[in-house]
């Protein structure tokens, strides 16, 4: 094994969203490295934004600091 070798892991966050109907619609992050996500974990209240023309369109947003 090489000491020097690092983790190669990318993560993604998988969200679902109630789009007002009762439908809830599924929705993903593109995947990043762990540190990308900061400080959200599993079960985290996340904000989405949704295209009201096409409510299957999301992307979420992380808090900026």
């Amino acid at each position: 094994m090489n000491p020097q070798a690092k983790e190669d892991q990318n993560y993604l966050i998988e969200y679902e969203y109630d789009i007002g109907n009762g439908e809830t619609l599924k929705g993903k992050s593109l995947p990043h490295d762990r540190s990308w996500f900061g400080r959200i974990g599993e079960g985290e209240e996340i904000d989405i934004v949704v295209d009201p023309q096409n409510p299957g369109i999301s992307e979420w947003r992380k808090e900026m600091e």
